[in-house]
C-alpha cells in the first residue's frame, strides 16, 4: 500500500516529466516503424560478432589445452609443460574481447543514428542511408570507433573491478 501512495503521489507531481518522456518514445518507436532494415542490419552486425567471439572462445581453449613436452629440471624426465604462457596472453585476450564488443556495439550506433537522423528530418532517399553509415563506420570512422571503443572497453573492466 505504502508503494502505491509513494508512486501515485510521485506520478502526480512528475506528470510533465513522463509526458515529455511517453512522446520521446512515440517518436522513436514511430522510427524504428519506417525503418525496418535496422533490425536486419543490427542483426547482420551481431551474427558477425558472434562468429568474431566464438573464434575467441576457441582461441581460449586451444590456448589453455596446449601442452608440450619437457624435461622435469630436477630428475631429467619426460613431462608434459605448457605449450603457451598464459599469464602473458591472458590479457591481450581480454582487452581483443573488450575492444571488439564495443566497436561492433558502436558500429550499431552509428548505422541507427545516422538512419534514424536521416528519417527525423526528412533527408531525401533516407531510407538507404544505412548503406551509407555502415560503410563509414567500418572505412572512415573506424579509427574513432576504435579509439572510443578502446575506452568503452577499458571503463567497463575497470567498473566491473570496482562492483
Amino acid at each position: 500500500i505504502i508503494f502505491a501512495v509513494v508512486g501515485s503521489i510521485g506520478s502526480g507531481l512528475l506528470h510533465k516529466q513522463i509526458n515529455a518522456a511517453g512522446k520521446v518514445l512515440t517518436k522513436a518507436m514511430e522510427a524504428l516503424k519506417a525503418n525496418k532494415r535496422l533490425f536486419m542490419v543490427a542483426f547482420g552486425v551481431k551474427i558477425v560478432w558472434g562468429g568474431y567471439f566464438g573464434l575467441w572462445i576457441a582461441s581460449l581453449i586451444r590456448m589453455a589445452f596446449s601442452q608440450q613436452v619437457g624435461t622435469n629440471a630436477e630428475s631429467g624426465a619426460c613431462e608434459l609443460q605448457p605449450g603457451l604462457p598464459i599469464d602473458a596472453f591472458y590479457v591481450v585476450w581480454l582487452v581483443a574481447y573488450y575492444w571488439s564488443m564495443y566497436f561492433f556495439q558502436n558500429i550499431n550506433l552509428c548505422v541507427l543514428t545516422v538512419q534514424v537522423g536521416g528519417w527525423y528530418f526528412g533527408e531525401p532517399n533516407s531510407s538507404g542511408f544505412w548503406a551509407k553509415a555502415l560503410q563509414w563506420s567500418l572505412t572512415k570512422l573506424a579509427g574513432g570507433n576504435a579509439i572510443c571503443a578502446a575506452i568503452m572497453g577499458a571503463t567497463s573492466y575497470l567498473k566491473n573491478l570496482v562492483d
